[in-house]
Parts: structure tokens; sequence; C-alpha cells
């Protein structure tokens, strides 16, 4: 797992960003980082172990890479592919996606609560024992999709397609639900009420 180690500048209660002793705010190189950080991503198919919190990745080509046990919380995701990719165990929190691709990807036992999605496509994945809780969804694509004990409870959802997916133990309780497609899919076996 990634070092919970908190930020050496008083006051701050951020986890230090991998490699060093303080948070990006506080990171006196930060703009240097952020691009040897983004670099070494480009050409490393292993991402294990990172604490990237509040970082942004704009037009950025993750495809088939293996994101695991990292954290990138608060961050902002702006046309961003993640296709093809295994994403595991990892933190994503209140972070911002905006016409990101993570078609045919592997998601597993990752936490995605209280972000917000608009023009993501996630069809033709797994989206397994993941955290969508308190999650603002517009104009996404989860079709074709297995979404096996995926949590959306109080989610959001405006023009979603979950057509043709496995919904199985999903639960989708307390959701605000304009638009949304389940055509196809098993939503029977969802849990939309307690």
């Amino acid at each position: 797992m990634f070092s919970f180690v908190i930020c050496e500048v008083d006051g701050c209660k951020r986890y230090a960003v991998t490699g060093k002793t303080k948070c990006l705010e506080h990171l006196p190189d930060k703009e240097a980082f952020v691009k040897n950080t983004l670099e070494t991503f480009q050409k490393e198919p292993f991402i294990r172990n990172m604490n990237m919190e509040k970082f942004n990745f704009k037009s950025f080509l993750m495809k088939k890479k293996y994101i695991i046990v990292s954290n990138f919380s608060s961050g902002n995701f702006e046309g961003v592919d993640f296709s093809g990719s295994h994403i595991l165990f990892s933190l994503f929190q209140f972070s911002t996606f905006k016409n990101c691709v993570f078609k045919e990807t592997v998601i597993k036992y990752t936490n995605f609560a209280g972000s917000s999605f608009t023009d993501c496509n996630f069809s033709d994945s797994d989206v397994v024992n993941s955290n969508f809780i308190g999650t603002k969804v517009s104009s996404c694509n989860f079709s074709y999709s297995n979404l096996y004990y995926t949590n959306f409870t109080s989610a959001d959802l405006t023009d979603v397609s979950f057509k043709e997916s496995n919904l199985k133990k999903s639960d989708f309780y307390k959701t605000k639900r304009l638009r949304v497609n389940f055509k196809y899919s098993n939503y029977e076996e969802a849990e939309f009420q307690r």
C-alpha cells in the first residue's frame, strides 16, 4: 500500500506524494515533480503504491496500464484514456472525470466516492466491488459491463446507459435517475430499495 506519510508542513493533513516528505501543494518544485511523474507514467506499464493526490491529468494516455494500490484522490482527469487497463485497490474519491475512456478496463475494489463523471465511457468493462457512492454521473456509458457488487448508493445519474450489463448485487439505493437505460440488463438482481 502507498505510504500514509503526512506532509511535514505544520498543520497540513494531506499525504506526502510518493518519494517526498511534503504533499503536492507544499512542494517547492511542484511543476517539475508533476512533469517528471507524468513522464514516468507514460513509460511504465505498472503504477504501484503511488500517492498522487490532487494531480491534474489532461489528454493523457493511460492505456493498458496496471494501476495498483495507488491514491489519486481529489484529482482532475480530462480526456484521459484508461482503455484496457487494470485498476485495482486504488483511490479516486472526490475526483473529476471529463471525456475519459475506461473501455475494456478491469476495475476492482476501487473507490470513486464523491466524484463526478461527464461524458465517460466504461463500456465492455469489469467494474467489480467498487464504490461510486454519492457520485454525479452524466452522459456516461456502462453498457455491456459487469458491475457485480458495485455500489452507486445516493448517486445522481443523468443520461446514463447500463444496457446489457450484469447488475447482480449492484446497489442503486437512493439514486436520482433521469433517462437511465437498463435495457436487457438484470436490474431485478440489483438493490434499489431497502
